[in-house]
């Protein structure tokens, strides 16, 4: 068995909220990003201590508009990621203002290195 050392963060850098699901022996993880784009950054590990940025989640101005004019504390709130039969999937919330679309997306990819889906907006409350 191999012994590791680690110091925390063992993510350096803003990485909030993280969500972390486990495929074989790989390991991905996904934090909020909030107002910042791109969003929803994931990371891929094979021993939870050294991590690589594979993606993100919403990489394409049209996949989501956030809004500039707030100041701080909304957007994109604790993705959870997921992984089923060979494809990876993205739940989140986003908390915006009036003029921009605000609630549960899920977004999804075949390829957790690539491109991921527009955000399909979900009918449910928080």
């Amino acid at each position: 068995m191999t012994t590791y050392t680690y110091t925390n963060p063992i993510i350096k850098g803003f990485n909030p909220d993280p969500s972390i699901c486990r495929v074989g022996d790989d390991f991905y993880l996904a934090t909020s990003t909030f107002e910042f784009s791109p969003g929803l950054p994931v990371y891929h590990s094979k021993n939870l201590i050294d991590w690589e940025l594979v993606s993100h989640g919403l990489s394409r101005p049209e996949q989501m508009t956030l809004s500039r004019k707030i100041p701080n504390a909304l957007g994109l709130y604790a993705p959870t990621i997921r992984e089923i039969n060979g494809r990876f999937y993205m739940v989140c919330t986003n908390v915006a203002d009036d003029n921009f679309a605000q609630g549960n997306f899920l977004i999804w990819t075949d390829d957790i290195r690539g491109e991921w889906s527009d955000p399909i907006w979900l009918d449910t409350p928080g």
